[in-house]
């Protein structure tokens, strides 16, 4: 589906770079539609003290009668006392502003696109979220994206890629071979 599309995209995007799979140490990214999210993200703040959250985009209407607005948001979790007792560590804003520099930039004046269903990222913002007794930092860093062209074939498409088409009320299902 779009959302996942886009999601995996943004996550796979940043997972590429060495600034965060190869560092010493790595900040993992991992997008929220996978299994035991909270687990995965203790254990990076346990091993690493950040990680940067890809979260499912909000939609709302577009400007085609079936175009969609998504507002991608990552959130990146710094845990100081862990992070900032490496000898090489990386804070939530620094975690930010490379994200932010990635998802803007595909390098020589070209900007990046997430896939052919969706626009460039359009920057929202990068800042401070909250900061929690237990002494977490968190930073929010937000996007725009439309989705290009008519996209209800591929919005309504179900995880099987069957199409669902509503017709008078009626849903029917269509085979990848029939579509």
């Amino acid at each position: 589906m779009l959302i996942a599309e886009l999601q995996n995209a943004i996550a796979a995007r940043l997972q590429s770079d060495a600034w965060f799979s190869m560092a010493d140490p790595a900040c993992p990214v991992v997008a929220d539609n996978r299994g035991d999210l909270q687990t995965e993200v203790n254990a990076a703040l346990g091993k690493s003290g950040v990680i940067l959250v890809v979260e499912e985009a909000p939609l709302r209407s577009g400007e085609l009668p079936t175009g969609l607005v998504a507002r991608p948001k990552l959130t990146i979790i710094e845990h100081p006392p862990t992070n900032r007792a490496k000898a090489q560590f990386r804070t939530a804003a620094e975690t930010g502003m490379k994200a932010l520099a990635l998802l803007m930039f595909e390098g020589q004046g070209q900007r990046w696109q997430p896939s052919e269903h969706w626009t460039e990222l359009a920057f929202e913002r990068l800042e401070p979220e909250d900061v929690t007794e237990e002494g977490y930092i968190s930073w929010a860093l937000e996007f725009t994206t439309e989705t290009i062209g008519d996209v209800e074939e591929t919005l309504l498409a179900d995880h099987a890629g069957r199409l669902i088409v509503t017709d008078a009320g009626e849903n029917l299902e269509v085979s990848p071979d029939e579509a």
